[in-house]
């Protein structure tokens, strides 16, 4: 096994208000995450928008790393 670390960035930003959202600039945090090789998720707490799919992204991820 390498000492690849695999990252995954969720940005919760769905669940605050526009003004806030407004100071958050997402491609910044997409580009950001591509150089490292992680991926960019947007979810909300509230409504569990994208958890399952981050869980099977994240786990994708780990059993490619181990082959």
């Amino acid at each position: 096994m390498g000492n690849k670390i695999n990252v995954i960035i969720i940005g919760i930003n769905t669940d605050f208000s526009e003004e806030i959202i407004q100071n958050i600039d997402c491609t910044k945090v997409k580009k950001f995450t591509e150089k490292h090789g992680g991926i960019y998720f947007e979810s909300s707490v509230n409504s569990v928008d994208n958890v399952e799919e981050v869980i099977i992204e994240f786990t994708r991820r780990i059993m490619y790393s181990r082959k």
